[in-house]
């Protein structure tokens, strides 16, 4: 083995090190100096009841679920259940910010989280109700501020609800009952 001379790799040790120690301070002032932004984001709990969506036997069933961010709901609130669940994007247009499906089952709970998009004034939610001409598919949500949104809905045998609640709560539009006699699914506001 050829002996080393003492120090003739110590300039190249200590410039690696040196800049090794330069970047980690670097690092660290650089991850002190600010603070990340937080993430505004909009979750959406869905509590699905046991007897969800029921056959033509009336055993449950899974169900789609779509969550929408939404600038406006104005062609949300016009539409009809085929016409969203079939051509979303080119019914919705420029309102439509996000979009997010799930599938939850029979009794199972599921969250659908979204980063919020700055221009949203509304969250929207429809499922895909087997016996659609008789259920509340849709609900809004209007929601205020940046920061972010926890909603919690309950899918019901055959409807959509706010949690724990009867009738909308404040903030919340139903807005997803099939008219008596509609063949198009669409909605009015009860």
């Amino acid at each position: 083995m050829p002996a080393m001379r003492r120090g003739a790799r110590q300039p190249v040790r200590g410039a690696a090190s040196g800049l090794a120690g330069a970047v980690a301070v670097a690092l660290f002032l650089a991850g002190c100096s600010a603070k990340p932004p937080l993430c505004a984001s909009v979750q959406v709990m869905l509590d699905a009841a046991s007897d969800l969506n029921p056959d033509a036997t009336g055993r449950a069933s899974p169900i789609v679920v779509r969550v929408y961010q939404l600038a406006d709901t104005e062609a949300f609130g016009h539409a009809g259940f085929f016409d969203l669940y079939d051509r979303d994007r080119q019914v919705l247009g420029q309102s439509l910010l996000a979009r997010s499906e799930a599938t939850v089952l029979p009794g199972a709970e599921k969250v659908v989280a979204q980063p919020l998009d700055s221009r949203t004034r509304a969250v929207a939610v429809i499922a895909a109700y087997r016996d659609i001409e008789h259920a509340q598919w849709r609900r809004v949500v209007y929601v205020a501020g940046q920061g972010s949104h926890g909603i919690a809905m309950d899918l019901l045998r055959a409807a959509i609800r706010p949690d724990g609640d009867g009738d909308a709560a404040p903030g919340t539009e139903d807005s997803g009952h099939a008219k008596e006699g509609a063949d198009d699914g669409a909605a009015n506001a009860d």
